[in-house]
């Protein structure tokens, strides 16, 4: 008894231990990845021609950067304030950063109209948004997927 009973536990961490994704993760980011995937769908939905593409992400990709710049300094904002005056100071720094970022990116949208057509560019922001939504409900599915998985396992 005790032989089917190690054998039966062996055989089930061994089930679990290959049905895990590499690493105990859903999946590790891969920012290249994540980048040349932003790029290929906003070139699709805004129809940008080769030369276009050419003049156009570098800017883009500079922009990416500042915000990540912008968004890494409002996760430093103090995460729990202890008094009022503490609160008011981190609402404070949150909204600077959402101006400095939507200066931004006024800023980089008129350097994308010398490059791209308006239309374009108006696109572009739009493939933008689109892409950032269908990049979080695919996360969202693959968690439910994954949750799913691990609760009909117990």
């Amino acid at each position: 008894m005790k032989k089917v009973i190690t054998l039966f536990a062996l055989m089930l961490f061994t089930a679990v231990a290959v049905a895990q994704p590499q690493g105990g993760q859903m999946g590790k980011f891969d920012p290249n990845q994540f980048k040349a995937d932003m790029h290929k769908f906003i070139a699709a939905k805004a129809q940008l021609t080769e030369e276009e593409q050419t003049a156009f992400f570098p800017l883009f990709d500079e922009m990416k950067d500042k915000e990540r710049s912008l968004f890494t300094s409002q996760r430093k904002i103090k995460h729990r304030p202890q008094t009022d005056e503490e609160y008011r100071e981190a609402i404070n720094q949150y909204d600077k950063i959402d101006v400095a970022q939507k200066n931004l990116q006024r800023v980089y949208h008129q350097k994308f109209l010398k490059v791209l057509p308006a239309k374009k560019v108006f696109w572009v922001i739009r493939a933008e948004d689109g892409f950032r939504t269908q990049m979080l409900r695919n996360m969202a599915r693959a968690r439910h997927k994954h949750d799913f998985k691990n609760q009909t396992k117990k």
